[in-house]
């Protein structure tokens, strides 16, 4: 247990994506530092995964594909002790080191391969590029097993998913840290933060609750918080304001702010389509409040949260938006983007 707090220490640390390539590789590098000297060789080392395994795998041979995801969903990851207890954001990084702790202390057969890897998700660059490094060394993948803190699985068409092909369990780091917290030893380890973007569902009372990403602003620098998103769904359900999808809100019973970045929505019953309706841009509430919804020059000139602001809106002209510096996953490459307005359609099919 002890060998295994330290690897926890140690990988409870930053670790980013931008979907092509490590933008904060702190955690790549203590996994790195904490493999040197081991049995393990590294096979391989890219944009976005880096893969070990105890020997280089034979031509033909059929491996075992190991991936823990290394992209962290904290805003900032902390690990420290007190009372002795531990506590930090254990997301991924519990996965990670149950991951080295096993191959510190040779769990694994010669044949199983590691990826830790970045991007592992709906479309992922990183398991592409985890498989076709495998594929380059002239052996395949028997089966994948992926591990990661959320038990939602993407496409099937992907190389391989968050949750596998083969129906797999996979260790949630969330549900372990629960497992642990009655541990007798020195220690109990206590998840102290919530994933950003993150949702639950109580089925028991149809509760569904959001965790907001953090450090989120509006255009106009004031924060986005959890009452602009209960403000956006009571505007869309007040009939005054005549919106066409207030029909997709019905069923909802009660709106609660629990805080800053937390909501809450009980329904009526079960709705299926519930997630589907809340993929909405949010209205910012100390803009709009009091004002009326049917004449506010709010939505010619709006504010919201995303990569690009509003710069100008040339009526039946053009609409040009200029890149959001302060954007809370990074200002985008692209610096202004133009909308051309065409009306003639012999124009537009040019």
């Amino acid at each position: 247990m002890e060998q295994f707090l330290q690897i926890l220490k140690k990988v409870t640390v930053n670790s980013r994506d931008d979907g092509e390539k490590f933008t904060d590789a702190t955690r790549l590098l203590a996994i790195e530092n904490m493999l040197k000297g081991s049995e393990y060789e590294l096979l391989y080392k890219g944009n976005l995964t880096m893969l070990y395994s105890k020997r280089p795998p034979t031509d033909g041979e059929r491996v075992v594909l190991v991936s823990t995801h290394i992209d962290t969903v904290y805003s900032q990851c902390f690990c420290q002790e007190k009372d002795n207890s531990l506590y930090g954001t254990f997301d991924n990084s519990y996965t990670n080191a149950a991951t080295i702790w096993n191959m510190l202390n040779g769990k694994f057969a010669d044949n199983v391969i590691i990826a830790f890897t970045g991007d592992e998700e709906k479309d992922s660059q990183g398991a592409v590029e985890t498989v076709c490094a495998i594929g380059r060394m002239q052996c395949s993948i028997a089966f994948a097993i992926v591990l990661d803190v959320t038990n939602e699985g993407w496409e099937q068409q992907s190389p391989f998913t968050i949750e596998n092909d083969l129906g797999l369990d996979i260790f949630i780091a969330h549900r372990l840290v629960e497992l642990l917290k009655p541990y007798s030893g020195k220690y109990a380890y206590i998840h102290d933060a919530e994933p950003d973007e993150s949702w639950d569902y109580d089925e028991a009372t149809h509760t569904y609750t959001f965790h907001l990403a953090q450090g989120v602003t509006f255009h106009d620098g004031e924060p986005f918080t959890a009452e602009d998103v209960k403000y956006t769904i009571e505007a869309i359900m007040d009939p005054a304001n005549e919106s066409e999808i207030a029909s997709n809100y019905t069923d909802v019973k009660e709106i609660r702010v629990v805080d800053d970045n937390t909501v809450q929505f009980e329904l009526e019953g079960n709705n299926a389509a519930f997630l589907e309706y809340m993929t909405i841009g949010i209205l910012p509430k100390h803009l709009l409040e009091g004002e009326d919804m049917q004449t506010s020059d709010y939505f010619r000139f709006p504010i919201g949260t995303g990569p690009y602001k509003l710069e100008r809106w040339d009526e039946g002209q053009a609409i040009t938006l200029v890149k959001n510096e302060d954007y809370f996953l990074g200002a985008p490459n692209i610096d202004t983007v133009v909308f051309k307005i065409v009306e003639d359609d012999n124009v537009k099919a040019l």
